[in-house]
């Protein structure tokens, strides 16, 4: 259980960046931005499935 406290606290931490990344994005609309605003969705939400999946198990 504390794992997935874990890797919940890691997931929200990631989501808060998220607007962030998109701030700069927008303002610059290079690859470089694309792809860290991805990366930041995709990790984001895959230690929230990560956390869920602890969560049950």
């Amino acid at each position: 259980m504390l794992r997935a406290i874990g890797f919940l606290l890691f997931s929200l931490g990631y989501i808060l960046t998220i607007k962030k990344t998109y701030e700069n994005y927008k303002n610059e609309k290079n690859l470089e931005n694309l792809m860290e605003l991805i990366a930041s969705v995709f990790i984001s939400i895959g230690t929230l499935i990560l956390a869920i999946a602890y969560m049950i198990g």
